[in-house]
């Protein structure tokens, strides 16, 4: 029967994660002998079976989400909010493994759906509908539509804090999960204040959550704390900010001693993130250190599951470069940003809106470390190819990449000089316009 199903599937799940060296390959090959590949009631039993956050099953788990949800006909009726839920789960794995528009594609369809059935239903299916549209602003937010992220978050917001006002117990978790997501979202473009308060209301709820349920709670906590410590210090508050990383990094090393395959994603996120943090107190010693460990884990992690960390290795090489460089050893911040280069470059191929942002920054930092190396005629091109990335992102959001492009200006005017060269005014104007600071003529006097 369908309980046996299910606790079956959960023994073979917890067995290939404790035993197997390869736990996808040795389902999948036990499946495949016990004819079961193809079952649609053991794909679905395993689909529930596998943890949200797992490394070494994300390819296996998206695959049988796929299969169980297009397994569900769009036009039966009867069935729509069964499709609706294995959409959403579908949307969560296929995102996992790094097919972002097709997650932001599927969860759409059960963010439609949901709407329909809540206009008829809204005491049943208004919290489904919350929880959808939640996770389309981070799809949103993933593929560089930040707008279209922050305005349905927003909405995913407001459904949820109606709900917890009429009972807490159940709808905090997922309020605190909305304006944590809203914060990113408003940090993305410029938007610092607002963004600090939603991800300080976040914490202040997932804090009192932990401390009655810390094995449940714990791990979004240490997540809000981690985010926290960014829009901390973009705000001027570095101290505070600080502390929050270090707390993040405290429970997310104690969470991955456990479950490892679970948290070693965010261990590694919440180290790099304290180099930073570190970093902005002149500690570069004690920055590369935790940006080393971060690479290291990072590393392990692409070669497992390629796809889905090739963005978070490309961002920790980043700020290794940086730390090389603050520590004079110009080499080696060559040798790691060339690499983030070339990932961030690979990435943009295939999403531009949302790598392309990352690409120009990396770009920058390695005209920076081409500049130190003594090759100024490399860094002319690199910043070149930083600017023309950067120019519709600062007409569109001009707060949010004023930094980075002025920045970036400015060690462009730097190295053609170097090199004796005239600056590329027709790729300028755009950008003094975009971000109103006057001429490329009045620059260069």
């Amino acid at each position: 029967d369908e309980a046996s199903c299910r606790s079956a599937c959960t023994v073979l799940v917890r067995a290939a994660l404790a035993l197997a060296d390869e736990p996808a390959v040795w389902l999948d090959r036990l499946l495949s002998a016990e004819r079961l590949r193809t079952s649609p009631k053991v794909a679905e039993a395993l689909l529930i079976s596998i943890p949200d956050e797992t490394v070494s099953l994300r390819m296996l788990a998206a695959t049988l989400a796929e299969q169980v949800a297009m397994g569900i006909d769009p036009n039966d009726e009867n069935r729509l909010p069964k499709r609706a839920s294995l959409l959403v789960r579908l949307g969560s794995r296929l995102f996992a493994i790094n097919r972002r528009h097709d997650a932001l594609r599927v969860t759409k369809e059960a963010v439609g759906i949901y709407r329909k059935l809540s206009e008829s239903n809204p005491a049943d299916y208004e919290p489904y509908l919350a929880g959808s549209l939640n996770n389309l602003g981070i799809w949103f937010s993933r593929v560089g539509k930040v707008n279209d992220a922050i305005s349905v978050t927003s909405e995913s917001t407001d459904i949820r804090r109606r709900l917890a006002e009429r009972d807490p117990d159940r709808f905090k978790p997922g309020l605190a999960r909305s304006l944590s997501n809203l914060g990113n979202q408003l940090s993305d473009v410029g938007r610092h204040q607002d963004a600090l308060n939603a991800e300080a209301e976040s914490t202040l709820i997932r804090r009192r959550l932990a401390e009655h349920t810390p094995g449940a709670f714990e791990p979004d906590l240490a997540g809000s704390l981690r985010n926290l410590g960014h829009k901390l210090s973009a705000v001027g508050r570095p101290t505070e900010g600080r502390a929050a990383t270090e707390e993040s990094v405290l429970i997310f090393r104690r969470l991955a001693e456990y479950a490892p395959d679970a948290s070693e994603p965010d261990l590694a996120a919440s180290l790099s993130d304290l180099g930073i943090a570190l970093g902005e107190f002149e500690l570069y010693e004690e920055a590369l250190r935790a940006e080393l460990e971060a690479v290291d884990i990072r590393r392990r992690l692409v070669e497992r599951a390629p796809n889905a960390f090739d963005h978070d290795l490309a961002r920790s090489l980043g700020n290794l470069g940086l730390w090389h460089t603050a520590l004079n050893r110009h080499e080696d911040a060559l040798t790691v940003t060339v690499e983030a280069v070339t990932l961030y470059r690979r990435l943009a191929e295939s999403t531009p809106d949302a790598f392309d942002p990352d690409l120009a920054r990396s770009l920058s930092s390695l005209g920076l470390h081409q500049m130190k190396a003594g090759a100024p005629e490399a860094a002319v091109a690199s910043y070149a190819e930083s600017l023309r990335l950067l120019t519709r992102f600062a007409q569109a959001y001009s707060e949010a990449f004023r930094g980075l492009t002025e920045v970036t200006i400015r060690d462009y005017l730097t190295a053609c000089q170097a090199v004796e060269s005239q600056p590329d005014v027709g790729l300028l104007v755009p950008l003094f316009s975009a971000l109103g600071i006057g001429s490329p003529g009045a620059e260069g006097q």
